[in-house]
């Protein structure tokens, strides 16, 4: 019996993983508008616009974002106009409310049209690249290439700064499996002795 279990958890382990790296991930970025928005990594032609970015200095805008996995918080860099620094700013992705960190702080700004960025979740590089005629997503694959994944917003916005942060539902999921799991196996363990 003990095999059997032990067989059945290694299969969802299997699948579980299995369905977190193939799956579509939410992709998060700000629009050339300073919209937070965020849509899936397989279509970036449907979005759904979060809110406006509010919170900012007086003139700037979003030029990057980042994700820090061990703090679960999103960071972003705002900058004035075509400055050559900025403002480090904790962003609350739920309604795109920016509180900088330190107004004094100022951090030297590299602007590009090309953001490379990867996935916290699933370890997926990404490119994006924003030109006149919007911003392209690509995936970079292992080998290496590129795979295009479709232009932003059908090309009817660009993208001023982009991010991949983890779903916090399939980290739950996982959480709460583990923790049902071992309970399960708790609960057979007295039942057998």
């Amino acid at each position: 019996m003990s095999k059997t279990i032990w067989g059945l958890i290694a299969a969802a382990v299997t699948l579980t993983s299995a369905t977190l790296t193939a799956r579509a991930e939410t992709l998060y970025g700000v629009t050339s508008t300073d919209f937070l928005v965020s849509f899936d990594s397989t279509s970036p032609n449907i979005v759904d616009f979060i809110d406006p970015i509010t919170g900012l200095l007086k003139g700037q805008s979003i030029v990057d974002l980042s994700f820090n996995g061990p703090t679960n918080e999103t960071f972003a860099l705002g900058v004035k106009g075509n400055g050559k620094s900025g403002n480090l700013y904790a962003l609350d992705l739920f309604d795109g409310v920016a509180t900088v960190i330190d107004p004094w702080q100022l951090f030297p700004i590299t602007a590009s049209a090309t953001t490379l960025f990867h996935s916290p979740a699933t370890g997926i590089e990404y490119l994006a690249s924003t030109t006149k005629s919007g911003t392209e997503l690509y995936r970079v694959s292992g080998d290496p290439s590129l795979t295009p994944l479709g232009k932003f917003a059908n090309g009817a916005e660009t993208l001023n700064a982009i991010a991949a942060v983890p779903e916090p539902s399939a980290i739950a999921m996982l959480v709460m499996g583990a923790i049902g799991m071992v309970g399960y196996l708790r609960v057979r363990r007295q039942v057998n002795f």
